[in-house]
């Protein structure tokens, strides 16, 4: 391709299309605007939480082991839904498959 074309095919692009209103949005204000939507996010989740003292503490049950250490108060204890089932019972007398 001979440099003389090229020129000309980078002189037109740039008057069709880098000079257009769309295109400079694009290229600079979308950006920006983006931006600015995630500091404002940044801003406002920093400021709505100050401290966990509003909360109120609940508790945790830890049948797995998880948290070592820890005994589970009585009166979690009597109410756990989280019980284990009883046992099957066992059945009669058992003949193998053959």
């Amino acid at each position: 391709m001979n440099l003389i074309k090229l020129i000309r095919i980078a002189r037109r692009e740039y008057l069709t299309n880098f000079r257009r209103r769309s295109f400079l949005f694009t290229m600079f204000g979308l950006p920006i605007f983006l931006v600015a939507i995630f500091l404002i996010i940044g801003v406002v989740t920093t400021s709505a939480i100050d401290s966990i003292d509003g909360f109120k503490r609940i508790g945790v049950v830890d049948q797995a082991g998880v948290f070592p250490g820890r005994e589970i108060p009585a009166p979690l204890r009597s109410t756990n839904p989280f019980r284990q089932p009883t046992p099957p019972k066992k059945a009669g007398k058992q003949t193998p498959i053959t």
